[in-house]
């Protein structure tokens, strides 16, 4: 489904080309790291710290990969996923 250029049999899967392997799933943060591996679901009551604290990240990562949140925590969107790993 997210390589549909391989074929059905995966007869026409090329060497040395990049596939999709996993799908982001929306909406994200905007400017969310584009190197992102791992998400999570901003749910109501979350703040910054009780994301990092529950995935084990620090405040610094978390903040290089969702810039937009700000330093102050004040624009993290309710039902919004962010970064939690890269």
């Amino acid at each position: 489904m997210w390589n549909p250029a391989v074929g059905s049999k995966c007869k026409d899967l090329e060497l040395d080309v990049y596939v999709c392997v996993a799908a982001v799933p929306s909406p994200v943060q905007s400017g969310i790291a584009s190197d992102c591996s791992k998400y999570y679901e901003v749910q109501s009551g979350d703040t910054c710290d009780k994301v990092e604290r529950d995935n084990n990240i620090s405040a610094a990562d978390f903040l290089t990969w969702n810039p937009a949140v700000g330093s102050d925590c004040k624009d993290l969107e309710l039902n919004v996923y962010v970064c939690i790993a890269v």
